[in-house]
């Protein structure tokens, strides 16, 4: 069970000072992830013979942070909100965001689109020291769609950062943990988004600073441990990285971006072709070879909010307005 603490800065416990903020952090106090101590090297390590996942770059280090604190504390230009479609999530952090916010985001938030699952939204932020909050409404885990909820929560990374960029904003904070109540195993979360802001953040040099946010000790422990095999700091970490058959495995599996690259995709598509199939057949007067029982909203596959990603056109709304 989480300390006290870490409940109120994950918005688990409300009682009392939800509207209120913690600190005053600058990112001037932080330190960047290149100036924190990095593993040691090991007399045994075979230094030449391994190939890297990611190489060290020291540049790339010195735009990402991890820190234990309140996000709504940081005074930076934006922090993500993982919500729900209509931004309205009234639990977890999105609950306190909510309860800070107050009245002033509340009529803010009712002025936009439905949020797609792995599509984003920025507004004012209110009574918080960041100056935007970046809205997106990330997947359920179920293990049978893994594959399709990671590209959905990479798409939520993907896509805050390049919302970031095109408001013209530089700085922006992550909860290290998207959702304490969509079943997403922590390190899976963890690899996913430090996974995509690798693979973006030297896409967009605009960004100056990316920020891990962790509301508690495990989760600051949880990163510690898988932070270097994104971001090494030394050949060491990157031997580690590389001798990890599990990280290197997925490192495999996804492209240049950071997508995962799986036929899943293709599965939803088949579905809704062959409903349409038996709809038109069953309108000429044709008999429907499906068990009577099963109807439409039992299948997991089209109702699971995980893979409502495979329903979007290929080009996100971001990438669309950068095209044009």
């Amino acid at each position: 069970m989480s300390d006290p603490l870490s409940a109120w800065l994950k918005g688990e416990d409300q009682r009392g000072g939800a509207r209120l903020v913690t600190a005053d952090v600058s990112l001037d106090s932080l330190d960047s992830w290149d100036q924190t101590e990095a593993s040691a090297v090991e007399s045994d390590c075979p230094l030449s013979d391994v190939t890297a996942v990611y190489r060290r770059d020291d540049e790339l280090n010195g735009r990402v942070y991890l820190w234990r604190g309140d996000i709504c504390a940081l005074r930076c230009d934006a922090i993500v909100n993982f919500t729900n479609e209509s931004c309205s999530e009234a639990s977890g952090l999105a609950g306190r965001i909510l309860a800070i916010g107050s009245d002033d985001l509340l009529e803010e938030l009712r002025s936009l689109d439905v949020l797609k699952t792995g599509a984003c939204q920025i507004t004012k932020s209110f009574n918080m020291l960041p100056r935007y909050l970046i809205h997106t409404n990330g997947p359920k885990y179920s293990a049978k769609y893994a594959n399709a909820a990671e590209n959905t929560l990479h798409h939520c990374h993907r896509e805050a950062l390049k919302l970031l960029v095109e408001s013209g904003l530089k700085t922006i904070a992550f909860p290290a943990i998207y959702s304490t109540t969509r079943n997403y195993p922590k390190d899976k979360c963890a690899h996913v988004a430090l996974r995509s802001v690798r693979c973006w953040l030297p896409l967009l040099p605009q960004i100056e600073a990316v920020v891990m946010v962790a509301a508690s000790q495990e989760e600051h422990d949880l990163y510690c441990r898988i932070m270097p095999l994104c971001f090494p700091r030394n050949r060491a970490e990157e031997i580690a990285a590389a001798n990890d058959p599990e990280f290197v495995a997925d490192a495999k599996s996804c492209s240049a971006t950071g997508e995962l690259v799986c036929e899943e995709r293709a599965i939803p598509s088949a579905i809704r072709l062959n409903r349409g199939f038996r709809h038109r057949h069953k309108q000429e007067g044709g008999s429907d070879d499906s068990s009577p029982s099963e109807s439409e909203n039992d299948d997991p596959l089209i109702t699971d909010v995980d893979v409502s990603f495979c329903e979007r056109s290929d080009t996100t709304t971001s990438e669309q307005r950068v095209r044009r």
